[in-house]
Order: structure tokens, then sequence, then C-alpha cells
């Protein structure tokens, strides 16, 4: 550490403000008549106003009669008219004459409905928000399949093949299963999508025991209204428990492989398996993906970019699901460059995973953390969706908490963590580029020696 750098170092307890204890004590969660469990955070003081949807639904559930990419499909077919406004453009200018923001998103474990904008129209938007989410009308399949087809062209490059490297990484580690397939389906599970099909997978699956309804913003004098809009939404189905997942089988290291793509450049994805997101190991991930790629200062940023100028870009980060997570590194490289940036990264790889992090590493990567967690509470779209997802993986989320556990981490457990973590027969590597000689073979050994 340089000595202007030590002037202005901060501890963890310099970043401690009251902001997570009282966001713990202000957030209240009841079960509605239907079995619907609503999740509010008042914030009287703020004109932001969140109202979200969050399921326990995702492409883990497409199995058997439930097709490849319906999760997807749902989701955007609920966007094509309601009981009340009963198409697309309908349906689309009462929210638009609302502003804001009014999206979702489907995931592997998870899918989420939500609008965004100010609180000064909630009472509008809960009444319209309900209406969406419970009487979709699913109108005009073809036209939808055809922007779903598009979307899959967007993913697709000139040789056939997806250009979605989480998607690669998947098929190495866990082949076979739910989770190796990609979110949109295929083209044939696109082509063969009926309403028949999506009314099957929504009562099966949109029921109240797997769904949370969030709202940040407002005050208590919304609940009443909210309590009515949301009060019997999909109540003929709160007998269907809480869904659970098909186990994954993973598929052990070191995993590679190499996708021809015309570009003028590599893109890679190393990913390293760890535990779940709600394991011991959580918080430990967390800051040794920071000690790697967050900043300028991070062992990656540092070498690979700062002093030698192989990535514009690098990024390391956690994706932790319910059962298991990984640890993911990406980037891009020059065409002539690829073995230089695998070198050069196996070799901070490897010399992480032999010592450890310093004990200034932990603590920059640690403040860094606790700074982004003391902002969440601050953030309405990122608490309006860790809270009901905390909530539908059967866990009580509390910041306070997850403060404390990331302040426990020790150097001594971080190092022992990347020992056991980061080798060669726990890794997948997924690349995106041109053709050149012998291509998986050099990833492979690049790979292996590199971590042993």
């Amino acid at each position: 550490m340089t000595r202007q750098a030590a002037m202005i170092r901060k501890e963890p307890r310099d970043m401690h403000t009251s902001r997570l204890e009282q966001f713990d004590a202000s957030w209240r969660r009841e079960v509605l008549s239907s079995g619907l469990t609503l999740i509010s955070i008042p914030r009287p003081y703020d004109d932001h106003f969140f109202l979200g949807v969050t399921l326990k639904v995702g492409t883990r559930l497409e199995q058997g009669k439930h097709k490849p990419g319906v999760s997807h499909f749902l989701e955007h077919m609920m966007f094509r008219g309601s009981g009340r406004y009963p198409d697309y453009a309908q349906l689309a200018e009462a929210f638009e004459w609302l502003g804001g923001d009014w999206n979702a998103a489907t995931g592997h474990e998870h899918t989420e409905y939500w609008y965004s904008g100010i609180k000064h129209t909630a009472r509008e938007v809960i009444d319209l928000f309900a209406n969406f989410i419970a009487t979709p009308q699913f109108t005009d399949i073809e036209v939808e399949r055809s922007i779903i087809t598009r979307e899959l062209d967007g993913e697709t490059n000139d040789h056939g093949y997806s250009t979605d490297l989480d998607y690669h990484v998947s098929t190495l580690l866990w082949p076979g299963t739910t989770v190796a397939q990609p979110i949109l389906g295929s083209r044939e599970s696109i082509a063969s999508m009926t309403v028949e099909d999506l009314r099957r997978y929504r009562d099966a699956f949109y029921v109240p025991h797997n769904m949370a309804i969030a709202v940040v913003g407002g005050d208590e004098h919304l609940l009443p209204l909210l309590r009515t809009a949301f009060g019997d939404l999909r109540s003929d189905f709160n007998h269907v428990a809480k869904v659970s997942f098909p186990a994954l089988k993973r598929q052990a290291g070191p995993l590679v492989k190499w996708v021809e793509h015309s570009d003028n450049e590599y893109e890679i994805k190393l990913s390293f398996v760890c535990g779940s997101e709600w394991s011991s190991e959580a918080q430990t991930v967390e800051l040794v993906s920071r000690i790697l790629a967050d900043g300028f200062c991070s062992r990656l940023g540092r070498r690979l970019r700062e002093q030698l100028g192989l990535v514009y870009d690098i990024h390391a980060h956690p994706t932790l699901g319910l059962d298991v997570g990984t640890l993911d590194i990406g980037a891009s490289c020059a065409q002539d460059q690829l073995d230089e940036f695998m070198a050069e990264l196996m070799a901070e790889l490897r010399r992480l995973a032999a010592t450890g992090p310093t004990a200034d590493e932990l603590e920059r990567a640690r403040v860094r953390a606790i700074v982004d967690l003391e902002l969440a509470p601050t953030i309405p779209e990122v608490i309006g969706t860790r809270l009901p997802w905390a909530y539908l993986a059967g866990r009580d989320l509390s910041l306070v908490a997850e403060r404390e556990r990331i302040k426990a981490v020790t150097t001594e457990g971080a190092a022992a963590w990347c020992q056991g973590t980061l080798k060669a027969n726990n890794a997948a590597l997924a690349v995106l580029g041109p053709a050149a000689k012998d291509i998986e073979k050099r990833l492979k050994k690049a790979l292996t020696t590199g971590l042993g």
C-alpha cells in the first residue's frame, strides 16, 4: 500500500451507518387470504415507488410436459393484454400513461415482473398491476413467437452457435440437466409452443405459495389497497405447494469448450463451482471475486489491464443459485494474445490459490462490499427483489446479519477457500472466437498446467 493510500484507508466499521438496522426494522411480511405473501417496505420520505412479483419459477422446471423455453415464452405472453385491457396496445398504453418502467425477466430459478415509477401514481399502479398479473389474455401468440425467434436469432452467430457463454458453461458443468438449456428454449420448442402449454405451466407454478409480492415506497395507507388488489390472486391454487427443483448432477473438470465465432477477438468465461447463495461460503465468494476484479487495483485489473494491457475490461462475480454456485471470470482479448492472456490469468489464480489474499486486499474488498450493502436499501429495485426471493428460498433476509458475515471472513478462511476452489478439476472454461490451430487443446493445457 502506498503512503498516500494509507492516509485514506478505511476500516469496515468506518462505513457503518444506522441504515441497515433501520431497514431490517422497517419492512413487514404478511400472508394474504389467497396464501400469497406480501412484503411491504414503506418509504414515506421518498418519491420512488416499486411494485414487483417474484416467482420461484424458471428453466429448472422445464421437463416432461413443460417444454424448454416455456418460462420465458409465458413471461412474454403475460404482456399481451389483461382482462381490463385485452390486447398488448391497451395494456401498454395504460402503464405508459403512468410513466416509469414496466418489465420482466426470466432466469433458471426465478421469474420477476415489476413496475418502477413515482409514488404519486401508486394507487393506479397497484390496481393496474394486479389486473395484469391476474388476468393474462394470451392473445397474438404467433406475433410473440416471431419476436422470441428474433431474440434467439440475436444470440445465434453465422455458424449457427449460441453466443451466450453462460449457456455454454452450463452445458459443461451440468450436461443433460434443465440448467444446461437456453432460457429462450430451442427453435423447435418455440415453434411448437401453444397457449395450452402456457396455461398448463402457469397453473402448475404461478401459484400463491410460489409467489411473493413486494412493494417499496409509500406508507401504511397503501396496505388495504394491496390486500384488496392481490388478496384473491390465484386463490384457486392455494393448495399447491411451493415447488422444489430437480437435483443437479455436475461434471468434474477440467472442462473446456471452444465455440467458433467470426470476430477479431476472443470472449472468455472461466467458472469455478462453489457453494450456493445461502451457504456459509457465500460472503467469501463475494470477497474473493472483488479481490480478483473489483476495481483497477484488483489482482486481475492491475496485472492484465493496467500492467500488460491485455484487456479493456475484466470482471469477476459470483453466480449463486439455491443449490450450487459459480465464481465467474470474464474478459475479451485479441486473437494473437489468447495464449498470453491465459498464461497470465492462470498465474494470478495460481498465486491466489497458493497464498490466499493479503490482509490489505481482504480489507479493501470488505470495505467495498459493505459500502454496496449499505446502499442497497436506497435502491428499490434491488431490495424489492432480494426480500421476496429470500422468502421463497425459505430464508429471512437481514442486511445487518449479512454485514456481520462479511466482516467475519478471515484471511485464513479466504486462503483455504481459494486453495480448495481455484483448481482445474473444479473449473469450466468456454471461449467464443475465431478458429485457430489446436485451440481447444491449447486452452485445456493452459487450464490444466496453470492450475494443476
